[in-house]
């Protein structure tokens, strides 16, 4: 098997996650709000929030809560699918953002659930539209993990962002399904990848659905 150095893999998913961790922890020691980078849909000046508001979580709870299935899930897309991952998260970071600015309630939306549901939902579903028995070991993975997910794209309780988290889990399968078939096979098992080298992603990171949401005020 092609040999993969561990850092290639971890080093912008652990770069985007200290920046989470800067800001909350600037927003604490400076006392200032970052909220105003967040997504308030349909608000002209909220548009950077596409960008910004996966950085910006409600509280240190909100930011823990995500950073965990945020940097594996990130992690897992990167070795999994080395050729095509920094288009999927790019794209998935945009469409995921601009669709709650389009179709979010009218509030501020904050935090990085929506990637998480993006990238669990591209694993799963690349791996099954592909029908290759690697790719289908992976998607079991994240079912297990993280199959809690799907309750947190209904309406339930208040304050959590739905839409982001739906909007989230829809970009997914649309990256999943765009880049599935012969090509995104062919860039996959040319690498020789067997999902069992991501073994290390182990039960105990299994985390309950209540936890991953966007903070609303």
């Amino acid at each position: 098997m092609k040999e993969v150095k561990i850092y290639k893999i971890i080093y912008y998913p652990a770069l985007l996650v200290v920046i989470m961790w800067l800001s909350k922890l600037a927003e604490f020691y400076f006392d200032i709000d970052f909220k105003t980078f967040g997504i308030f849909p349909r608000k002209t000046e909220s548009l950077k929030g596409i960008f910004f508001s996966p950085f910006v979580h409600g509280s240190f709870k909100h930011l823990i809560s995500n950073t965990i299935p945020f940097f594996l899930l990130s992690s897992a897309v990167i070795y999994f699918y080395r050729k095509l991952a920094y288009r999927i998260i790019f794209f998935s970071w945009i469409l995921t953002g601009a669709a709650v600015w389009l179709g979010g309630r009218y509030s501020w939306h904050i935090g990085a659930s929506g990637l998480v549901y993006a990238f669990a939902s591209f694993l799963f579903f690349a791996g099954i539209l592909n029908k290759e028995r690697r790719l289908i070991a992976v998607s079991l993975l994240v079912i297990f993990l993280y199959g809690g997910l799907i309750w947190g794209v209904f309406p339930g309780e208040e304050g959590i962002s739905w839409e982001s988290h739906l909007f989230g889990f829809l970009s997914g399968f649309i990256f999943a399904f765009f880049y599935s078939k012969d090509y995104l096979s062919e860039k996959v098992v040319e690498n020789n990848i067997n999902p069992e080298d991501f073994s290390d992603i182990s039960s105990s990171h299994k985390l309950n659905i209540k936890y991953f949401y966007h903070e609303k005020d």
